[in-house]
């Protein structure tokens, strides 16, 4: 009881005045208490009638700032009501200038300092120092108006009032003490921790000004030898260049994606969508991307796969994936000799729930014990000294960790240094259908079989497109990434060009950028939605974007887009739209 009406009267959400004049109004409080009680066991229920008044006053001002929450009021209810009708009364009552009653105005002098702010605190000062002067005016001027005490009254009250006034301002200035010393402690508490973001981030910047230049010194390195190959007709070299460059461009993509993901966590925007999905696709998936990293550092990588896993499950397909890459990724970057085991296992089942257990094993550099507990912050390294050599941009594990506890999952990491470390997720998904998986490797060489025999070709030669962006270079990749598909592609630079153009000319799907020079995508669009007096009014409008912040899909959808494609735009991510919006009478599929 005692702890909650303390944590009520001096919350941390209240200012340093308001709990100042709280802890003020409770030493009153209680004070006179104590005074009303003395007063009526020595000169009986007559004489500790003001003292109750002085209660009654401070009950009220405590009402008013605590449960209502109205600090300027109960400041000038306690100063106007003691300052101006309660000391200057009792002292006329009490001996006045022979009496305890000079320390009390004092007292009361100082608390309009403490609890009233600005002009209103001055003009009450200046009231409350004239009502003071004016008593010990009259009383010197009329001592009939003050009442004779008895001398020992006299000597009991002063020496009373004094002890009391000095324990309450003893009691204000150490709170304030007491509060200073808290808020100087969490100040400097912060600094150290702004200083150790400072130098994270200081270090990421730096991780990330090299991750960066890395592929783009390659992608332009790469696109210069290409061209001088072209000259010499080396076909070979052409294709490997080819191959080095979007190698180049997915690192760079990569990077960025890592650092929107972040974004949209730490913003609370980061959704889990759960789906179907089969688990030995999203294994297949995981191999196949470390098995080449692997290969080129001659580890060996192990899949130990629990046969007897459900075959298809439901949960965030995406996310785990993305979850298993960034802890093989990292194990095969921090392994120089030996192997990496990716291992999975059912931890319970009940019903269609089941927990499962991944484990991410190296025999790689291992983990210092004082590095464990930065292991997961953003923009860190650890053993930054000898890992200086290794790439990486610090945000990985830290996107990882927030990815499983975003989906109410579990990490536990246990390593030592020098020989390696393992890595542990456990996550709860649905069962979808409990047929056991079987063996991941024969799975993995029917899959190899079955796609060496069959290469589905798509192509929509019927099909009308419309591409509209400033940059021609853009307007030049758009029509290439679709050059198989045999579609014809009319092409505008501005929103000018395209409202022009589907006045004329109905097309099936129009791709429009944003950031365009005077009328950009979005008033383009809304050009079109405006007027009816061409082909395209229930034309699909896909927008064309580099803008991939958090939020952006849903304000693209508000402004009337039916749908988002983020640049670098991905050729079987715009074949895939672009199969989704288009009749389907036009999609024609080949087998090779």
């Amino acid at each position: 009881m005692l702890k909650r009406l303390l944590n009520m009267l001096f919350r941390e959400e209240l200012d340093i005045q308001h709990r100042l004049l709280n802890l003020i109004l409770s030493a009153a409080f209680i004070g006179g208490s104590v005074s009303m009680i003395a007063t009526f066991i020595i000169d009986g229920l007559v004489s500790g009638i003001p003292t109750v008044a002085v209660i009654l006053v401070v009950v009220i001002a405590l009402v008013l700032s605590v449960k209502y929450n109205r600090m300027t009021l109960a400041a000038l209810v306690i100063t106007g009501m003691a300052n101006l009708v309660i000391f200057p009364w009792l002292f006329f009552q009490s001996g006045g200038m022979y009496s305890g009653m000079p320390i009390w105005f004092v007292l009361g002098l100082i608390f309009t300092w403490l609890t009233l702010r600005g002009k209103l605190c001055y003009a009450m000062f200046i009231l409350d120092l004239i009502v003071l002067i004016g008593s010990i005016y009259v009383g010197h001027i009329h001592p009939e108006f003050v009442r004779e005490m008895p001398e020992g009254y006299m000597i009991s009250d002063l020496v009373q009032s004094m002890v009391a006034v000095s324990v309450i301002i003893g009691v204000i200035f150490k709170y304030q003490s007491y509060v200073y010393e808290k808020q100087r402690k969490q100040i400097l508490e912060k600094d150290a921790e702004l200083h150790i973001a400072n130098e994270a981030k200081s270090q990421f910047l730096a991780n990330m000004s090299h991750e960066i230049r890395t592929p783009i010194n390659g992608i332009i390195g790469m696109n210069t030898m290409l061209l001088e190959e072209l000259d010499n007709g080396n076909s070979e070299a052409i294709r490997e260049y080819a191959k080095n460059i979007n190698s180049a461009s997915q690192t760079l993509l990569s990077i960025i994606n890592d650092i929107l993901d972040i974004s949209k966590i730490e913003s609370g925007k980061m959704e889990v969508i759960p789906t179907e999905y089969e688990l030995f696709s999203v294994l297949n998936d995981c191999y196949n991307m470390t098995l080449t990293r692997a290969n080129k550092k001659n580890l060996s990588f192990v899949m130990d796969i629990d046969e007897k896993l459900p075959s298809m499950l439901y949960g965030d397909e995406v996310h785990i994936r993305q979850i298993i890459n960034n802890f093989l990724s990292n194990a095969v970057k921090y392994t120089h000799e030996g192997k990496v085991t990716l291992r999975m296992r059912e931890v319970s089942r009940e019903g269609k729930d089941i927990t499962l257990k991944f484990e991410i094993e190296d025999t790689g550099i291992g983990i210092k014990d004082e590095d464990k507990d930065k292991l997961f912050m953003n923009f860190s390294r650890v053993d930054e000294k000898k890992n200086r050599n290794i790439e990486g941009t610090g945000l990985g594990l830290s996107l990882t960790h927030k990815l499983v506890e975003l989906m109410e999952g579990d990490i536990q990491v246990e390593s030592e240094y020098g020989k390696g470390s393992v890595f542990t997720v456990t996550l709860a998904q649905k069962i979808v259908n409990d047929e056991p998986i079987g063996s991941f490797s024969t799975k993995y060489e029917e899959y190899i079989k079955s796609s060496n025999t069959a290469n589905v070709n798509v192509s929509f030669p019927d099909a009308k497109l419309l591409v509209v962006d400033d940059v021609k270079m853009n307007v030049t990749v758009f029509k290439g990434l679709l050059k198989k598909t045999g579609a014809k592609i009319d092409e505008a630079y501005s929103g000018e060009e395209c409202l022009k153009l589907i006045v004329d000319n109905h097309y099936d799907i129009i791709f429009l950028d944003h950031m365009m020079p005077e009328m950009d995508g979005v008033e383009t669009l809304k050009r079109i939605k405006a007027s009816n007096n061409h082909k395209n009014v229930d034309t699909p409008v896909i927008v064309l974007t580099a803008n991939a912040i958090v939020g952006a899909r849903e304000e693209y959808m508000k402004d009337g887009f039916v749908d988002y494609l983020s640049k670098p735009v991905q050729q079987s991510a715009l074949v895939d739209m672009i199969c989704e919006y288009i009749p389907r009478k036009y999609i024609i599929e080949t087998v090779e």
